[in-house]
C-alpha cells in the first residue's frame, strides 16, 4: 500500500526516510535506521517510538532490503547518482560516507507531507486487478508445445457457472473464549452419541477419554492446580504429557468451536494428520476443510503421499480403492480437455485458474471488443474444478485444517479482492488459531528464513534466468536498451557474473575427488574455507572433546587479509596498477598472529591485491592457473604447510567463491530496481517463505549472512556417469518467520492503541526445554493436561542400557562397532548389519532380542514386540533386505519403514510412516525398523483387541545409530539464529535514543555471531561443540524422547538399548563419560539440572514432563559417569570480518 503510495507520489524511498526522520524524529543520519528497519517490536515499543509502531511498520515496507548501514550507503549512492542523471528530482543531501542527511529546501514538498501522513495509515494488503472470465462469452488458453506458441478456443463450456463463493469477512470476530470444562464433556457425549447412531466400527469413546484427564495450571510455587474453565484469549501455551489425552482434547474443542459457528484455523505437523482428523470431525458434522499449498511440487508430493496411504498392505497396490479426503487432492485441470491441444502438451498439475484469455468488454456498449485484444481473466469454471476443490471449499468450512507452511500460500483471487496471503486473511477474520506440536511448526517456519537461491546448474537458477531477460535478447537483435547506460552497464555486470560462475564451475570439478566430496553440500564462505583448510593447523595437548581452538586469531587475521584485499581488488577491477593502504586494524592483525612487521603486513595485503585484480581481468585459463599458484606461494608464510597442489586447489576454489558473491551482491539490488521499473521479468529466488511473510516479521538478527554451496549429480550427457554436473546454490539468512505464531494474537493495531488478533493457543508435548533453540517455546505454559490418575500401577521400570557389540572380526583387542562417525558408507552399512546379525541370530526363540522380549512386561502371555531405530529410510530399507537374505528365520517378521514402496516386487514387509499405524492390528511382525523421526508425532502403534488393548505394541527398542545431522546441516546455526532473534524481540527496550537502540541491536548481533559463527566455520561435528554441544543435544533430544515415547503408550514401561559405540565411547573404553563426550550424559545433565532447577516452576515442568525419562536415563546400565565439571572450552575472540557481516563493505560494493 505505501509502496504504490509513494509510487504514485513520485518520491523515492530514500525521500521518506529521510523526512521520517528529520520532520519526525528530528535526526540528521541514517547511521542507526537499520534498528528501525528490521521489524523489532521491542524497538517499536521502546519508550521513544511506542507511538509510532504503525509509521515504522509501514516504513519498513517501503524501505525494505535498507535494514543495513552498507545497503543505505549503497542506496544513497544509487539515489545521488539518479539524481544527477536528472531522472530523479533529489529533496535530500545525503553524504554518502556518514550517511549525514540535510534538506534541499526550507519547506517540506506536498508530496512529501502527504506521504508522511500515509505512513500512519496501518497496512492492508492491496486489492488484486484481477476479473472473473465471463462463460458465456468465448475464451481460450495459450499453450507452448513442441517449440510452437498457439492458443486454443475452449469449446462447450456451459454458460450460466455458479459464482466462486468469497470468504467472509465482514464478520466481526471473537477473540475471547471461555471455555467450561463440563461443556467439553457434554460435548463428548454428543460425540459418543453419533458414534452409536453411525455404529461406527471403531468408537472414539470420548466422554470416558475425556473424563481421564484434568486441565492444570501451575504456579509460581510450582504446585499443579485444576482447572474448571479453558481460556483462550491472547497467547496461551498448553502442553499435554505424554499419553494424557491431547488428541481427544483437541477432536472435542474443535467440535465444541465448530458447532457453534466459530472460525477456527489448526496447524498440524502433516497434511496426513490434517486428513485423519478432517474426516473425523466431518462425522461429527462439523463443517472442516482443508488448506493446502497450491504449487506443482507441493500437488504431487501430497497426492503420491495418498497414493502410498493407499497401496500400502493393498495386494492391488491401492487400485479401485479411495478414501473419504481423496477428492481434495484431485491435480487436474478441467480447461484442456474442452480444448483441441494435444493432451501431451500438459503435465498432471498444469493449471490455469489465472490464466484465461477474453476479450475485454467495452464500458459504453458492454459488449466484448473485436480488436484482437486478449486480456487474463480469472477462469470462470474455478468453483466446480477439481483441480480447486479444496480451495474452493474452504469459504464454506469454520474450521481449517492445514500445515503451518500452507498458511503462507496465496489466497486465490476467485474468493477475494485482495492480494493476500493465507495467514493474513486469518490473522484479521478468524477467532482462533491452534498450532499443534507447536515446537515442530516452529521448526518448519525457521526453514523457511533460508533463501536458497539456485545461482546455477538448473533451468531455473539464477544464472539462467539472467541471461534469458538480458543477454539472450540481446543476442537475438533485441539491443535496443543498450542505448541506456544503465541496462549497458547491468548487462556487462551480468556477463561478468556468468565468467565468475563457470570459474567456480570449473575450480569445483578440477578439486579432487575426495575434496570435492568433502566440500559438496558445505555452506562455503570464504571464511569457511580459510577457517578449515587454510588456516594454520592447531597446536594443542587439549582433547577435541572441548573444542578448543588455539589457533583463532590466525584464523581471523587470514581471513581479514584476504577479505580486504578482495574487496579492494573488487573495486579497483580492471585495472593493472594497484595501489592501497591496508587498513590498521588488518596489519595489527597480522603483526600479532604471524610474528611480521608491519612493513611485510603491508607488503603481503598489496601483493595479494594486486595479484587478484590480475585475476578478475583476466581470461586465460593458463594465466589464471598461474595466478593461483602465485597467490598460494606468496600466502606460504601465514596458511596452512600443506602440499602445493592441495593449496593451490584451495585458493583457486577461495578466489571464485569469494568474487561469485561480491558479483552476486553488487548485481541483486540493480536487478530489483528495474524489475520494480518494470524492465526486467523478475527473477526467482528459491525462498520457502513469501515477501508477505518475511515483512510480517523481523529480519533476521544475524543480517544477510551468506555463503555457496554446490550439490554433484552424475552427468546426464555421459551414460557411463563417469563426468559431474554442478548444482550451485547461494544460501541467506533472510527472515524469522517463527515470530508469526507469537504476532497473530496482535496483529492489528487499533485506534485507540489496542492491539487486536484472533486468540492463539500452542499446543505440544515437548515445547518446554529451555537449552533447545529450536523446540522451545518462549512463552511459559500456562495449561498442562494430566491424567486424573496413573494409567497402570504396579508395572515394571523403565530400563535403559548401554550395549555395544563386540567387533567379530577384531581380535587383537575388544573393539566396539560404531556406525555414527564412521566416515566411509561401506563400513557404516557393514557395522549395521553386524549388529542386526549379533541381536537376530539365534531366530525367533534363542536370539539375543528374542530373550529380551520374552522377559520384559510380558503380560496375560503376550510379549511386546522389538524395533531397531536407524538413521534413514533407506538404511532401513537396507537393513530388511539384509535380514531377509542373511537370516531366514526371520524372514516375514520384520517391517520396515520407508518413504516410498519398492516400484518393483513385493510390498509386504514394507510401510510407509502413513500408514504404520495399522501394524496394531497385525499379529505377524516381531520385528519394525525405523528411522528416528520416521514415526511422527501423535503416531501411536498400539494392540487393537485382546487383554493389551491401546498397550504400546512396541517395548524393546534397539538405537543401532547415533542421531547426528549430516556436517552440511543448518538446522542447529539456523535454529539459534531465530533464537535470538526472538529474544531479541521479545525484550523490553528503555533506550531513550534512536542511537541506544542501535547499540543495543549491535551488541546482540555480535552475541550471536559470536555462537552461530562457530557453526558455519566448521562442518557439524559433535566432538567439535564445545559448549555447543548442549543445544546440540537438546535439540536433538527432543526427536529421541518422541521415539522413546512411542513405546510408552498407556502407562506402559520401555527397555531402551544403546547398541552404537557413538553413544558413549569412552564407556566402551571402560573410561568414564562427561557431558563432552556422551550425547547420553550430555542429555542426563540437562534433565537433572531442569529438574533440580532454583525455580519451582520450571523444576516441576521439567519433573512433569521428563520424569519418565530422567529416571531410567541416571541409571543407564554400561554408562560410566563422571562427576560433573566446568566445560573447559573458551569462545573464540571473535571480530567482524567483511564478508561476514551484513554492515560491511561488501555491500556497499554490492550496488557500486
Amino acid at each position: 500500500m505505501i509502496v504504490k503510495r509513494l509510487q504514485s507520489l513520485g518520491l523515492h524511498r530514500l525521500d521518506l526516510l529521510c523526512a521520517y526522520f528529520v520532520h519526525e524524529l528530528d535526526l540528521h543520519t541514517l547511521q542507526h535506521a537499520p534498528a528501525l528497519l528490521m521489524g523489532f517490536r521491542s524497538v517499536a515499543r521502546a519508550p521513544l517510538l511506542r507511538d509510532r509502531e504503525i509509521e515504522l511498520d509501514n516504513l519498513r515496507r517501503a524501505c525494505n532490503g535498507l535494514s543495513t548501514v552498507a545497503a543505505l550507503k549503497a542506496a544513497a549512492v544509487r539515489y545521488n547518482d539518479s539524481a544527477l542523471a536528472l531522472t530523479h528530482r533529489r529533496l535530500f543531501r545525503i553524504d554518502e560516507r556518514s550517511l549525514a542527511i540535510k534538506p534541499r529546501f526550507d519547506i517540506v514538498a506536498p508530496e512529501l507531507s502527504e506521504a508522511l501522513a500515509a505512513l500512519k495509515t496501518p497496512h492492508t494488503p492491496d486489492a488484486h486487478d484481477q476479473t472473473l472470465a465471463e462463460s458465456d462469452k468465448p475464451i481460450a488458453i495459450h499453450v507452448k508445445f513442441g517449440g510452437e506458441s498457439r492458443r486454443y478456443p475452449v469449446h462447450a463450456l456451459p454458460a450460466n457457472l455458479p459464482l466462486p463463493r468469497a470468504h467472509e469477512t465482514s464478520r466481526p470476530p471473537q477473540r475471547r473464549h471461555l471455555i467450561p470444562w463440563t461443556d467439553l464433556l457434554a460435548e463428548a457425549s454428543e460425540m459418543d452419541a453419533i458414534d452409536e447412531r453411525l455404529q461406527s466400527p471403531r468408537r472414539g469413546n470420548w466422554q470416558q477419554r475425556l473424563q481421564s484427564v484434568a486441565l492444570h495450571s501451575i504456579d509460581n510455587n510450582g504446585d499443579f492446580n485444576v482447572e474448571s474453565t479453558l481460556n483462550l484469549e491472547g497467547l496461551k501455551h498448553l502442553i499435554g504429557l505424554p499419553g494424557a489425552g491431547k488428541t481427544t482434547l483437541l477432536m472435542c474443542l474443535l467440535r465444541y468451536l465448530g458447532s457453534r459457528g466459530l472460525k477456527v484455523a489448526v496447524f498440524f505437523p502433516s497434511i496426513e494428520v490434517c486428513r485423519q482428523y478432517l474426516d473425523d470431525l466431518r462425522r461429527y458434522d462439523v463443517r472442516a476443510g482443508l488448506l493446502v499449498g497450491q504449487s506443482r511440487e507441493t500437488r504431487l508430493r501430497h497426492a503420491h503421499k495418498l497414493a502410498e496411504s493407499l497401496a500400502t498392505g493393498d495386494p492391488l497396490r491401492g487400485f479401485g480403492t479411495s478414501c473419504d479426503s481423496a477428492h481434495l487432492f484431485e491435480g487436474v485441470c478441467a480447461l484442456p480437455s474442452l480444448t483441441e491441444a494435444p493432451n501431451s502438451a500438459f503435465g498432471i498439475a498444469d493449471s490455469f485458474c489465472t490464466r484465461v484469455l477474453q476479450n475485454p468488454v467495452n464500458d459504453n456498449t458492454g459488449k466484448a471488443t473485436s480488436d484482437g485484444t486478449l486480456k487474463r481473466r480469472l477462469c470462470p469454471v474455478w468453483s466446480l474444478c477439481g483441480y480447486t476443490r479444496a480451495a474452493a471449499d474452504l469459504p464454506n468450512a469454520n474450521i481449517w485444517l492445514g500445515h503451518i507452511l500452507s498458511a503462507d500460500t496465496r489466497v486465490p483471487a476467485h474468493t477475494t479482492l485482495l492480494d493476500e496471503r493465507y495467514f493474513e486473511l486469518i490473522a484479521r477474520s478468524f477467532d482462533l488459531v491452534i498450532f499443534d506440536e507447536a515446537d515442530r511448526a516452529q521448526q518448519d517456519l525457521d526453514r523457511g528464513g533460508i533463501a536458497e537461491l539456485s545461482l546455477s546448474g538448473h533451468d531455473r537458477s539464477f544464472h539462467r534466468q539472467v541471461q534469458r531477460s538480458t543477454l539472450q535478447p540481446i543476442a537475438s537483435g533485441q539491443n535496443a536498451v543498450l542505448h541506456g547506460v544503465e541496462y549497458a552497464q547491468l548487462a556487462i555486470e551480468i556477463a561478468e557474473f556468468e565468467k565468475l560462475n563457470v570459474a567456480l564451475t570449473h575450480a569445483i570439478l578440477r578439486l579432487t575427488e575426495d575434496l570435492r566430496k568433502a566440500f559438496d553440500g558445505l555452506l562455503m564462505s570464504p571464511l569457511r574455507i580459510i577457517g578449515d583448510w587454510l588456516s594454520p593447523r592447531r597446536v594443542s595437548s587439549l582433547s577435541d572433546d572441548f573444542g578448543a581452538d588455539p589457533q583463532a586469531q590466525s584464523k581471523d587475521a587470514l581471513c581479514e587479509l584476504w577479505e580486504s584485499a578482495a574487496i579492494q581488488a573488487f573495486q579497483l577491477r580492471g585495472t593493472r596498477s594497484v595501489s592501497v593502504a591496508i587498513p590498521a586494524d588488518v596489519t595489527m592483525r597480522l603483526v600479532s598472529a604471524f610474528h611480521m612487521s608491519a612493513e611485510e603486513a603491508s607488503s603481503l595485503h598489496s601483493d595479494l591485491c594486486q595479484l587478484m585484480t590480475n585475476w578478475l581481468a583476466e581470461s586465460s585459463l593458463q594465466e589464471l592457473s598461474n595466478l593461483v599458484k602465485q597467490i598460494a606461494r606468496r600466502l606460504r608464510d601465514v596458511r596452512r604447510v600443506s602440499s602445493e597442489a592441495e593449496a593451490q586447489q584451495l585458493v583457486g576454489l577461495l578466489l571464485p567463491v569469494t568474487f561469485t558473491i561480491l558479483s552476486y551482491r553488487r548485481l541483486s539490488p540493480k536487478l530489483s530496481d528495474m524489475t520494480a521499473q518494470g524492465l526486467l521479468d523478475p527473477v526467482r529466488i528459491d525462498e520457502l517463505a513469501s515477501r508477505s511473510l518475511l515483512l510480517a516479521t523481523p529480519d533476521n538478527i544475524l543480517g544477510s549472512l551468506s555463503g555457496v554451496r554446490f550439490f554433484s549429480t552424475p552427468s546426464q550427457r555421459d551414460p557411463l556417469a563417469h563426468a559431474t554436473d554442478v548444482q550451485l546454490q547461494y544460501v541467506v539468512f533472510a527472515g524469522t518467520p517463527r515470530l508469526l505464531m507469537y504476532r497473530l494474537h496482535e496483529w492489528i493495531r487499533r485506534p485507540n492503541g489496542m492491539f487486536d488478533g484472533p486468540a492463539v493457543l500452542l499446543t505440544s508435548a515437548t515445547s518446554y526445554l529451555p537449552p533447545s533453540p529450536a523446540h522451545h517455546i518462549a512463552v511459559p505454559p500456562h495449561y498442562v493436561l494430566q491424567r486424573v490418575s496413573p494409567e497402570r500401577e504396579d508395572v515394571a521400570p523403565s530400563m535403559y542400557e548401554f550395549r555395544p557389540i563386540a567387533d567379530g572380526h577384531v581380535s587383537d583387542s575388544p573393539t566396539f562397532l560404531r556406525f555414527s562417525g564412521e566416515r566411509s558408507d561401506s563400513v557404516r552399512m557393514a557395522n549395521l548389519e553386524k549388529m542386526a546379525f549379533a541381536l537376530l541370530d539365534g531366530g525367533l526363540t534363542d536370539s539375543q532380542l528374542a530373550r529380551d522380549c520374552d522377559h520384559f512386561d510380558v503380560r496375560h502371555g503376550i510379549a511386546r514386540r522389538a524395533a531397531f531405530v536407524v538413521n534413514s529410510y533407506d538404511q532401513a530399507r537396507r537393513l530388511k533386505q539384509f535380514i531377509d537374505q542373511r537370516l531366514p528365520a526371520w524372514r516375514g517378521r520384520v517391517v520396515a519403514v520407508v518413504d516410498d514402496l519398492p516400484d518393483v516386487g513385493p510390498t509386504e514387509g514394507y510401510v510407509t510412516s502413513s500408514r504404520v499405524e495399522s501394524l496394531g492390528d497385525d499379529d505377524a511382525w516381531r520385528l519394525l525398523i525405523f528411522p528416528a523421526g520416521a514415526l511422527g508425532r501423535g503416531t501411536n502403534i498400539v494392540f487393537t483387541s485382546g487383554p493389551r488393548l491401546r498397550d504400546a505394541a512396541l517395548g524393546s527398542l534397539y538405537f543401532l545409530t547415533r542421531p547426528h545431522p549430516a556436517p552440511n546441516d543448518m538446522s542447529l546455526p539456523v535454529s539459534m539464529a531465530a533464537r535470538a532473534t526472538l529474544d531479541f524481540d521479545l525484550c523490553d527496550d528503555d533506550s531513550v535514543s534512536v542511537e541506544e537502540i542501535g547499540k543495543r541491536l549491535l551488541a546482540a548481533r555480535r552475541q550471536a555471531y559470536r555462537k552461530v559463527g562457530r557453526l558455519l566455520r566448521r562442518p557439524l561435528y559433535a566432538r567439535a561443540l564445545g559448549d555447543l554441544f548442549e543445544p546440540f543435544t537438546a535439540n536433538i533430544a527432543v526427536s529421541l524422547l518422541q521415539t522413546i515415547g512411542r513405546a510408552m503408550r498407556n502407562g506402559c514401561p520401555v527397555q531402551c538399548f544403546f547398541i552404537d559405540r557413538a553413544w558413549a565411547e569412552r564407556s566402551a573404553k571402560g573410561e568414564a563419560d562427561t557431558e563432552t563426550s556422551s550425547m547420553l550424559v550430555q542429555l542426563r545433565r540437562l534433565l537433572e539440572r531442569g529438574a533440580a532447577s532454583e525455580d519451582p516452576k520450571e523444576a516441576a515442568l521439567y519433573r512433569a514432563l521428563y520424569g519418565a525419562f530422567l529416571d531410567p536415563l541416571s541409571k543407564t546400565k554400561g554408562l560410566k559417569v563422571a562427576f560433573a565439571r566446568e566445560d573447559a572450552h573458551q569462545d573464540e575472540p571473535w571480530t567482524d570480518n567483511p564478508l561476514w557481516v551484513a554492515d560491511s563493505p561488501i555491500q556497499q560494493e554490492a550496488g557500486a
